[in-house]
């Protein structure tokens, strides 16, 4: 939210749709649109691929993110996905490459995140896990 005061954008924290067409429509847990896009914010909800989505796993789940909406957001066009895998205590970002999300970049709790999406964004994965379970 800092960071959409001080560059402009939306950041969204969980309980927003994402209308990504007609038939594909998601809950992720943060999304965040750039300033340039912000057409695409309406009352509650976002019409097109946000500009980067932020899934937080849990048993319930996993396989639905890392393979329905991972699938989903590489479709239609979303540039940047971070998978904050709470069970492996990393974070997996996928970036659009051509079209395709390339091998993530896994992140560990002391690695430096950078998004290319978010000029000037960075965070220690570590604050984002938070304290370590084990």
């Amino acid at each position: 939210m800092t960071y959409s005061k001080e560059y402009g954008g939306e950041a969204h924290v969980a309980l927003l749709d994402v209308f990504l067409s007609d038939h594909d429509i998601l809950e992720p847990d943060v999304l965040f649109v750039r300033p340039e896009n912000l057409e695409r914010a309406e009352e509650g909800s976002i019409r097109g691929g946000p500009d980067l989505v932020v899934e937080i796993s849990s048993p319930t789940t996993r396989v639905r993110d890392l393979v329905g909406k991972k699938g989903l957001y590489e479709r239609h066009g979303v540039p940047e996905y971070w998978f904050v895998d709470l069970e492996s205590d990393e974070i997996r970002v996928y970036r659009l490459e051509e079209g395709r999300y390339a091998s993530p970049v896994l992140l560990g709790r002391d690695d430096m995140l950078e998004s290319l999406v978010l000029p000037g964004f960075s965070a220690w994965v570590g604050e984002i896990l938070g304290p370590p379970t084990a």
